[in-house]
């Protein structure tokens, strides 16, 4: 599936990943950082290139960089007024990603407009935000921003007009149609009309029920008007099917009423598919083709009860975050360059043994893409994982205050990095807390229903009894997951709703030095303590970022109610019991 597509020409331009070409925590950079604490020399470029080969390079100062890998020198002209802000923030719950941008004014005598568009040439191209140091490494510039001029071009006369344009992620660019393959008459001549237009089903690792399509009516029954033997495709690729149902009724593959085989092929364009051939005999059953089929599908050597690795996303087949990467990399142009590696791998490791399913059969008018689906389909069951663009490239962020143990750092405020506070205290909304909830799982497609229900609410949770009583009851709508099908996931998933949303939060932001941007991520958990609040080692995750010239402002959500959270905290049949002990003055003290 690799090379499905062409890859997203910002990627195709700069193949270097993430950072340039070597890593974020490098020896350089330590080198740069621990000479230079406050940033001051810090310098952003900017690498502009108009109608695919025209490039320009300007910078906030002069800047000469060299690449160590090919030699090639880069001279950056300071033709940015200033360096603007770079913010990097999310928000807990939410999968969604948002595209950031990035605007750029430049005299227009850079690159002459006329003339790309006289070769019939457009102008907007790709761009990238880098942030380096004069005679460093070209190879060693931290990526902000790898993506494309999404907003077109500006521009005046070439002698005394300026140029405008703005640097986007490829957010919508890179995301494509899902499943990729498409069932038409070219591929599948003798297929139904219901058939075309659908696309192949895309599913992995298993799907007890996928829908399938004729894309071979068979010999058609002169007396009857039905057909006999038809070819029904239930997948994308080479799959395993283990059962086939017809009208709602489980047949063996030796039935003698619709007996069936599987069936491996390609369509006319080349397209890989799975199948189920109904071979028929004389006693078998005819269609006229209003009956519905289903089938089981999986990859091949899977079971649930002994998962396989898959070497590609360096997870198992059933594990959510590989296959989001699976996805991103198998089904979007950003593919493997645009992946930021370093977050998938740090989400994979704080979201472990959880279990999910993908099938995505959507066709015609109900078209979805790969983004779409991760972020709103995927990732709706699984509201601790939010989708964002850091560094050039895609990934998720894993928000979890119950694994308050891999604190990445002891924070004091008024003490480096964290300077002083930047802003008041502000709750959480008491509209956004809720002390109920449940989560149907295990989605049966057959017959429409769910299989399994889980909930928290008062009666089994000291948590929800504890918010019932702050907030009075108020329980959050019935969460329906299709791709969640075991109970350890869906209490996985209700314990975290508890942990994050039975109470309230706080956020508040500090002024911190400038390194502050280096030395700490998106969703990592701290230990913050603040004496002016009676604060000591709370639990505290950071939530943004933001770099200014000299500076760096770090916005933290902070768990002040219940912050030992754990055992009967979540579920009375967990061990422990009781309401957890609420730290005096609303937080304040240390548990």
């Amino acid at each position: 599936m690799a090379d499905l597509y062409d890859l997203h020409p910002a990627f195709d331009y700069w193949r270097t990943g993430r950072f340039g070409g070597h890593g974020s925590a490098n020896t350089a950079w330590s080198e740069k950082i621990a000479l230079d604490p406050m940033l001051d020399d810090l310098i952003m470029t900017v690498e502009l290139v108009f109608g695919s080969d025209s490039p320009v390079y300007v910078s906030t100062r002069p800047c000469t960089n060299v690449s160590g890998m090919t030699g090639h020198v880069y001279r950056w002209q300071p033709l940015l007024e200033s360096q603007p802000a770079i913010e990097m923030t999310y928000s807990m719950g939410e999968s969604s990603s948002s595209a950031r941008s990035f605007t750029v004014r430049l005299p227009s005598s850079l690159v002459d407009p006329t003339v790309l568009i006289s070769k019939n040439r457009m102008l907007g191209g790709i761009g990238e935000v880098s942030l380096t140091y004069d005679g460093a490494d070209y190879d060693d510039r931290i990526v902000i921003i790898r993506g494309e001029m999404d907003a077109g071009v500006s521009f005046g006369p070439q002698e005394g007009g300026t140029l405008e344009t703005t640097i986007t992620d490829p957010r919508e660019s890179a995301d494509i149609t899902l499943p990729p393959y498409l069932i038409t008459r070219g591929g599948f001549p003798d297929a139904s009309d219901e058939a075309i237009g659908q696309r192949f089903p895309l599913v992995f690792p298993e799907w007890s029920h996928v829908p399938g399509h004729y894309v071979h009516k068979g010999t058609l029954d002169s007396t009857s008007g039905n057909y006999e033997n038809p070819t029904v495709l239930v997948s994308s690729g080479t799959m395993d099917v283990t059962a086939v149902y017809v009208d709602g009724k489980s047949y063996a593959a030796g039935s003698s009423v619709y007996p069936w085989e599987v069936k491996h092929s390609t369509d006319a364009n080349g397209s890989p598919y799975t199948a189920v051939y109904f071979n028929g005999n004389p006693t078998a059953a005819s269609f006229d083709l209003s009956e519905a089929v289903y089938a089981t599908v999986k990859t091949p050597g899977y079971t649930s009860g002994s998962p396989i690795y898959n070497v590609n996303t360096g997870a198992l087949e059933e594990d959510p975050i590989g296959q989001i990467r699976r996805l991103v990399r198998d089904y979007s142009l950003l593919q493997r360059p645009g992946i930021n590696s370093q977050l998938f791998a740090k989400a994979q490791a704080r979201l472990v043994n959880r279990k999910s399913r993908v099938c995505v059969n959507a066709g015609g008018s109900a078209n979805t893409s790969t983004i779409s689906y991760i972020e709103g389909e995927l990732l709706a069951s699984l509201p601790m994982v939010s989708m964002v663009w850091e560094g050039g490239g895609y990934g998720p962020l894993v928000t979890d205050r119950m694994q308050a143990d891999a604190a990445t750092a002891y924070l004091i405020a008024g003490q480096a990095p964290l300077l002083s506070r930047a802003t008041v205290v502000q709750e959480s909304p008491k509209s956004s807390t809720y002390n109920e909830f449940t989560l149907r799982y295990g989605y049966n497609a057959l017959e429409d229903t769910y299989d399994g229900t889980a909930y928290r609410n008062g009666t089994n949770s000291t948590l929800c009894a504890a918010s019932q009583k702050m907030v009075g009851y108020r329980p959050q709508d019935v969460m329906d997951s299709i791709v969640i099908h075991d109970e350890a996931t869906a209490e996985y998933v209700l314990d975290w709703l508890v942990a994050h949303i039975s109470v309230p939060s706080y956020y508040v932001e500090y002024e911190a030095t400038a390194r502050a941007f280096f030395d700490l991520q998106r969703a990592d958990n701290v230990r913050l303590t603040d004496s002016a609040f009676g604060w000591k080692d709370r639990i505290a995750t950071v939530e943004t970022i933001r770099l200014e010239p000299g500076r760096c402002t770090v916005g933290f959500r902070v768990w002040l109610l219940f912050d030992s959270v754990s055992g009967g905290a979540f579920s009375s049949g967990l061990a422990g019991s009781g309401v957890p002990e609420q730290g005096a003055g609303g937080g304040g003290g240390d548990n």
